[in-house]
């Protein structure tokens, strides 16, 4: 993307030769625009109903990428994090000292997969993409993630009470086999969220592929999927293909960065 369309076109070209010199296969392109580098959607890069669109890029570049360099092209897109700019949408964490509920500040802005209005919007987002883009897959973000004090919003809490778990947080981690059940419990929502936004797509493109990327902990250390509700071996099962994170420094591995990759 450049605001000046004589440089964006420079911009594709070269992009193109690049791709089909080194004889890639498949491309991740990234279908939002995160200005800042906040890690959630605020411009998309199609038209669509709820976000505004950077530029109209997506379908030229996707269409360009297949036809002239011969690649797949997966649409990298947020499973949750997208910035609608209402704050009942999104995802809550309790604080365990005050029991207060508010947006985490260090972790990506993400709505709520147990808020309907939030899921339509979502839903609506990847029909328009469908609509408007030619792909031959998803990757969904890394922005997949429920910690171990989310998702407090009502929605969260109130969808928890109705698949049989306490209405408090604390109280379930104070159980830890019910704590255990609970973490599965939103590893499988956030997957089965995700398969619901893939059968939106496939009306449109029946053959797509898809891939979720995964955090290195829950892959490291499983018990870990409590922080994150991700689970390799679920991963495994419900998609394609899945995109290891193995990120030393973000890990804070940057004395041994070497080591740790190779472990």
């Amino acid at each position: 993307y450049d605001p000046d369309p004589i440089q964006c076109e420079k911009n594709l070209g070269t992009l193109i030769e690049r791709i089909y010199k080194y004889k890639i296969n498949t491309v991740f392109l990234q279908a939002f625009s995160d200005t800042g580098a906040k890690g959630y959607a605020r411009e998309l890069y199609f038209p669509n109903r709820h976000l505004p669109m950077k530029a109209d890029l997506m379908n030229r570049v996707a269409w360009q990428l297949s036809t002239r360099a011969g690649v797949i092209v997966y649409a990298w897109m947020p499973l949750t994090a997208f910035d609608f700019h209402d704050d009942r949408l999104l995802v809550k964490r309790i604080d365990p000292q005050t029991g207060q509920t508010r947006t985490a500040p260090d972790q990506y802005k993400r709505v709520s997969i147990f808020c309907e209005e939030a899921k339509q919007k979502t839903r609506e987002i990847y029909e328009d993409l469908g609509i408007h883009v030619p792909i031959g897959g998803i990757a969904f973000h890394d922005d997949g993630v429920l910690t171990d004090y989310e998702d407090a919003s009502p929605a969260g809490i109130a969808a928890q009470v109705k698949a049989g778990f306490p209405g408090s947080i604390p109280e379930i981690q104070q159980d830890k086999p019910i704590f255990h059940q609970w973490t599965r419990w939103k590893s499988k929502a956030l997957i089965d969220f995700s398969h619901e936004l893939i059968q939106i797509v496939k009306k449109f493109h029946p053959t797509i592929k898809t891939n979720r990327n995964i955090f290195a902990l829950p892959v490291l250390q499983p018990a870990s999927e409590e922080w994150f509700a991700q689970n390799m071996d679920d991963f495994l099962q419900a998609y394609d293909h899945v995109a290891l994170m193995a990120m030393p420094y973000m890990e804070k591995h940057a004395d041994d960065a070497d080591t740790w990759l190779v472990s």
